[in-house]
């Protein structure tokens, strides 16, 4: 089946703002402590990483998508999560999100963006022609196996928090809490 930018959804307003707020703290703590791993991208991210709240925003996000959004026509199941701070020079190289054995075949991933004070930073969806600018409390909902890539950060930085979905209920991370 071909892709197309109906494989991509944009939510305003999706995330509250305290929520935004305790995510950006949380990882700037972790960041302090050298507890968020340095990708090759410029990238400070923890994935999956085994904390409440992280563990509660994928519960809280993936509840509303479900419910209120997607109505997927068979169950998904929460796979992955990762929370990432983009500094200025900081990218994501172009890649898809399915294909990882490790937490199941990703069927879709939903990025939040928490922040609004930094430039750059777009998603850009290479098969589809499609550049999103994230806007704050946004989130951008797509295909796994859509290509996909990070501008780099030119000014201020860009906070995000991403869930990954899988059909497969093996790989259900929420069921670890």
């Amino acid at each position: 089946m071909g892709k197309n930018i109906n494989d991509i959804k944009v939510y305003k307003d999706l995330i509250e703002e305290e929520d935004c707020n305790k995510i950006i703290d949380l990882i700037d703590y972790l960041k302090s402590k050298k507890e968020l791993n340095y990708t090759l991208d410029k990238r400070y991210c923890c994935q999956n990483y085994n904390h409440e709240l992280f563990f509660n925003m994928a519960k809280k996000y993936s509840e509303i998508l479900m419910n209120n959004h997607i109505n997927p026509i068979q169950p998904l199941y929460v796979s992955d999560f990762i929370a990432t701070k983009y500094e200025v020079g900081s990218y994501m190289k172009e890649h898809s999100d399915s294909g990882n054995e490790e937490y199941g075949d990703t069927f879709s991933t939903v990025v939040f963006y928490l922040n609004k004070d930094f430039e750059g930073g777009q998603i850009y969806f290479k098969e589809v022609g499609a550049l999103i600018s994230p806007k704050h409390k946004s989130a951008v909902y797509f295909s796994g196996d859509l290509i996909h890539s990070v501008f780099p950060i030119t000014s201020g930085n860009r906070y995000i928090y991403a869930i990954s979905f899988t059909k497969d209920k093996e790989f259900n991370i929420l069921n670890n809490m």
